[in-house]
């Protein structure tokens, strides 16, 4: 039987893309919204925030040491916790146009190959978000996919040449395969689709061992747990509405990290659920997640 509890209160804006390390026994997560990264232990403990000038949409950890950061202007290279940090810019982002206008970077990891795939999010809703991919020692991006609204849940498949994602404000979970050899994706396909009446969307995701894809549900206060035949297998309850993202954490990959964000147009939600904009841990899972990928650049 799991179990939930917050074990960290950061209040944080937008908490997002939750990354275990096991280099350091830490859990890693950005608020982007307040240009923050986090790190700390599964305890909630030795807790340390590091402020950046740009929003992060997401990161991973580099074989070389530090992260790699996908940011407002572009894509970086850094480790957030050294003073003085030294941000590295590696490439631009691929449209300065849609940048200027909030089209900033969101979801997304690396590959196995160490490629790092990120997909961009519309402010206008307009289906000009976009899924780049960034190779190792390159300095630029290539275009992969096109015609998302917010691009996000990007995740690789343990056992098939597979990606999935979600396009959020559409309700969708959409897979793709995937050659590994070359970074691209064929063309998507819908997986599981939620109820268009249902204030609850799919955002930020992971596979465990199994290849499962666990889901949080924006709005929807949960992580949902769908199979990879496409069917909606359970899921766990979040004391948070604005759930954003889950992460397989500790030394086993046994538990689960999921992050959440607050909305200032919901006055009720702090009154509901106190611990909103925090970091929850799931607990006695059967499941095992998957170690991330690092960027090989």
């Amino acid at each position: 039987m799991s179990a939930v509890h917050c074990i960290y209160k950061a209040n944080a804006k937008l908490g997002e893309c939750p990354r275990w390390n096991p280099t350091d026994q830490k859990i890693y997560w950005t608020d982007i919204d307040a240009r923050k990264i986090w790190r700390m232990t599964l305890d909630g403990d030795n807790a340390q925030c590091a402020k950046l000038e740009q929003k992060t949409g997401c990161f991973a950890f580099r074989e070389d040491g530090g992260m790699i950061l996908a940011m407002e202007k572009g894509v970086y290279v850094a480790d957030p916790f050294v003073d003085p940090c030294d941000l590295r810019m590696l490439c631009p982002h691929p449209d300065p146009e849609h940048s200027a206008t909030g089209g900033r970077f969101n979801d997304g990891r690396c590959d196995a190959q160490g490629r790092l795939l990120v997909g961009t999010v519309d402010p206008q809703r307009a289906g000009k978000a976009k899924l780049y991919c960034l190779e190792p020692h390159a300095d630029r991006m290539r275009l992969v996919q096109d015609n998302f609204t917010t691009f996000n849940g990007l995740a690789f498949h343990p056992h098939r040449s597979e990606v999935w994602y979600t396009d959020t404000p559409t309700r969708q979970v959409y897979r793709s395969t995937y050659d590994l050899q070359t970074g691209t994706l064929n063309e998507r396909e819908i997986i599981y689709s939620f109820a268009p009446d249902n204030p609850a969307r799919p955002d930020g995701a992971c596979f465990d061992s199994d290849g499962n894809y666990w889901c949080a549900m924006y709005a929807g206060g949960s992580v949902c747990k769908i199979s990879d035949s496409g069917e909606l297998l359970g899921k766990v309850a979040i004391p948070a509405t604005y759930t954003t993202m889950p992460a397989f954490a500790d030394a086993a990959l046994s538990s689960m990290v999921v992050t959440s964000a607050q909305r200032e147009d919901d006055l009720q939600e702090k009154q509901m659920f106190p611990d909103a904009g925090g970091v929850f841990l799931i607990s006695g899972l059967t499941s095992r997640g998957c170690s991330e990928h690092l960027f090989r650049g």
